[in-house]
């Protein structure tokens, strides 16, 4: 918590869990390995690292708290394993220079606030996908997005502010 001058991290194979608020607000954090065995990660546990540039979530990561990479306003390439479910509330929120995101066929629910303000322009929903949460993508620099007819819920705002948006597909069922 707020080590100013911790620059990399290297999470080993032996560690399962990172605990909330780990590294939160380490400014100077740009470099992140996590170990192939971790499965949880608390929330906010890198939360306003701004210096962070790439994150790689492995397979074996099952559970993010809320707010895990809030406000990593260097954040740009993010890869997320096979086996997560959910994209919680605020994991992405203000991290203004994230423009790459792989979304996994397992990620059933995207939570409220999970990308706002990001630089985002266009972004494939999985076809397991069920709901969108509130403000979800509020701010954004979204151009397009497919929705597929999986998803019963879209929340309130989900799409607020996206400026940029020019397409949305539905499809029907």
């Amino acid at each position: 918590y707020q080590c100013f001058n911790l620059a990399i991290v290297v999470i080993p194979d032996s560690v399962v869990s990172i605990g909330d608020k780990a590294f939160n607000k380490c400014s100077a954090l740009r470099e992140l390995t996590i170990g192939a065995l971790v499965q949880t990660i608390g929330h906010s546990a890198f939360d306003r690292c701004s210096a962070l540039k790439a994150v790689t979530l492995p397979d074996t990561v099952k559970s993010i708290g809320k707010g895990v990479f809030s406000k990593c306003t260097a954040l740009k390439p993010v890869v997320i394993g096979e086996s997560l479910l959910s994209v919680p509330d605020y994991t992405f929120d203000g991290c203004s220079s994230l423009e790459s995101l792989t979304l996994r066929a397992s990620i059933k629910t995207i939570g409220n606030s999970a990308f706002r303000k990001t630089s985002l322009s266009t972004i494939t929903l999985p076809e397991s996908m069920t709901s969108i949460g509130n403000n979800a993508f509020q701010g954004s620099r979204i151009v397009s997005v497919y929705i597929p007819d999986s998803v019963t819920i879209i929340g309130v705002n989900a799409f607020q502010e996206c400026g940029r948006l020019k397409s949305v597909v539905i499809p029907d069922r």
